[in-house]
């Protein structure tokens, strides 16, 4: 799935923020903080979840987006080569895509908690941004 219709399906996640946890990661040497948004209960094939801010009318704004394949939760997803699973970068109005790199996404369907770990390389048609030591825990409120 590309980095399209990933913002497609994201943007269709719930509008209120519906979840708690963190993302901490460096970006180009700079550590930032996102805080959980949301995290859509799984269908019978994708996992999706995202980190970071909406502007006012609930559009997403900066942070980081998943879509991951159920059969790929608590194995290394390599990038590229996914097997449909997919990260994208909302940085500054930009979406960026996986060029290389690695992810873990473990998930407990019973909580409906995922967290994982990843270091991965994002690009655009013009630019990359290299995402290191990533860490994250999301779980709906219930």
């Amino acid at each position: 799935m590309d980095r399209k219709a990933l913002k497609e399906k994201l943007k269709n996640l719930s509008h209120a923020q519906n979840s708690k946890g963190e993302l901490k990661v460096s970006m180009d040497d700079n550590r930032i903080n996102y805080p959980a948004d949301s995290i859509e209960p799984p269908d019978s094939t994708f996992l999706i979840f995202y980190f970071g801010k909406r502007e006012s009318s609930g559009a997403l704004e900066n942070g980081i987006g998943f879509l991951i394949r159920r059969t790929a939760t608590g194995k290394e997803i390599t990038f590229p080569g996914n097997g449909g699973s997919t990260v994208v970068l909302i940085d500054n109005d930009e979406y960026y895509s996986p060029k290389n790199g690695t992810l873990t996404v473990n998930y407990d369907e019973g909580q409906n908690l995922a967290w994982g770990s990843f270091n991965i390389v994002m690009e655009t048609d013009s630019n990359t941004i290299e995402l290191k030591d990533g860490i994250f825990s999301i779980h709906e409120i219930k």
